[in-house]
């Protein structure tokens, strides 16, 4: 906290002085919240006393934020301490459970209204306070009910966790403010990815199982615990997606190292032996793909690879592929048990489009594109007033918006997620 002040106190004394010494240096300015680097200059206009006009600072739409931000603060902390932890206490009677959100909520208003008053408040930190607390909330509750044999038991630990889970989100989405200030839309990739991730590992665990109406329960953990993995695995590989300023062989890429996933999904079903029904197959090769494509938005975020080379990778893994299941037919034995002929056709398979990949890619190393790259911050700085021609093959894990043409007019339209080819 006192080195918080000292940063407040130095970044105003630099604000006084640099206006050429003729203001006075204001310490009770030092006094207000810094609020990760949303502090309005002093004597702007935009606290309750100022009134000079123009202020650099104050952003459009800024009270419409501080509003949104309010209330839905508001709302999820009177949840959390309101609901759950009551709840987590044991105290969950009727009387209680209506009582106890009255007397929070107004509370919590108070609480994030001191907080709030001489922050201006940006499009990122609107998005990133709503996303980070949300998402932490969520996470102590969902994995202490799939750890927790008793549902009644989970909820309640969750909801005792959430009460530290909260404030510990709301204190990430400041920084994740701070971090992508200039560039509010990385934050809606961030929870797009996110949200998408997280919502296939909630349902994929329904095609675990053969007959699911047995596993109800089973299948509940599992999704919960593993929708919170997937989430946070797209959380951190958003950071390396860029739909704009890759070379033109990256989609393919995409797409054939989530094929390859696929095939993995579909060994590990092999090698855990599962059942001739089609669902926990499915599952498997959903979950590989998604991982697979996952690893492929890591490997090529700063690719340089030719459409060419990435069609001769493909051609590659497909033809290693056919080479396994060639050499599997003449290796074939009869005598085999069912689990080791099912095995033995997949490791084949699986392992000859593997072989067949990295064979091929490492004899492509030459095909680049000529021209080196520009780094990712100067993609991102022109990315704006740059056109370029887009490449036929395009690969979008998560829902993404696009700028088209409607009626003549620039209009945004979300893509659906998959992989498209242009003629």
């Amino acid at each position: 906290m006192l080195c918080g002040a000292a940063l407040v106190a130095a970044q105003t004394f630099s604000n006084a002085t640099s206006r050429g010494g003729a203001d006075v240096f204001d310490f009770r300015s030092a006094a207000r919240t810094s609020g990760g680097g949303w502090l309005d200059d002093p004597g702007t206009g935009t606290g309750s006393g100022g009134g000079s006009k123009g202020s650099p600072r104050k952003a459009s739409g800024s009270a419409a934020n501080r509003t949104a931000y309010l209330g839905y603060q508001t709302a999820l902390s009177t949840y959390v301490y309101g609901i759950g932890v009551p709840l987590g206490l044991g105290f969950n009677g009727p009387r209680a459970l209506i009582a106890t959100p009255l007397i929070v909520a107004p509370l919590a208003f108070g609480a994030h209204l001191s907080t709030t008053g001489n922050l201006d408040f940006t499009d990122a930190q609107v998005k990133a306070s709503f996303y980070a607390p949300t998402l932490a909330t969520y996470s102590a509750t969902a994995l202490s009910l799939a750890f927790t044999p008793h549902a009644g038991d989970g909820y309640c630990i969750g909801s005792l966790i959430g009460a530290a889970a909260y404030p510990a989100g709301l204190w990430y989405g400041w920084q994740l403010a701070d971090t992508y200030r200039s560039e509010p839309k990385r934050l809606d990739d961030k929870m797009m990815f996110a949200l998408g991730y997280g919502f296939l590992g909630f349902v994929t665990p329904v095609l675990y199982f053969e007959h699911p109406s047995q596993h109800s329960q089973d299948i509940l953990r599992v999704g919960l615990g593993q929708s919170v993995g997937m989430a946070a695995t797209g959380h951190f590989i958003s950071d390396y997606y860029r739909p704009s300023g890759t070379s033109s062989g990256v989609p393919l890429g995409l797409a054939t190292h989530g094929a390859l996933g696929g095939l993995g999904g579909i060994a590990v079903a092999a090698y855990a032996d599962a059942s001739n029904s089609w669902r926990p197959w499915t599952g498997a090769a959903i979950i590989g793909s998604a991982l697979g494509v996952t690893e492929g938005v890591y490997f090529f975020h700063d690719s340089r690879d030719t459409q060419e080379r990435s069609q001769y990778a493909a051609l590659g893994a497909a033809g290693g592929a056919m080479m396994g299941l060639g050499i599997q037919i003449l290796t074939y034995n009869g005598d085999y048990s069912v689990y080791g002929q099912k095995v033995s056709w997949v490791s084949f398979l699986v392992g000859g489009a593997f072989a067949g990949y990295v064979a091929t890619y490492a004899l492509t190393g030459h095909l680049t594109e000529t021209a080196a790259l520009p780094s990712q911050g100067a993609r991102d700085r022109v990315a704006a007033n740059e056109v370029s021609e887009p490449s036929h093959w395009d690969v979008n894990p998560v829902p993404v918006r696009e700028t088209v043409l409607s009626r003549g007019e620039p209009a945004t339209r979300w893509k659906v997620p998959g992989v498209t080819y242009r003629f």
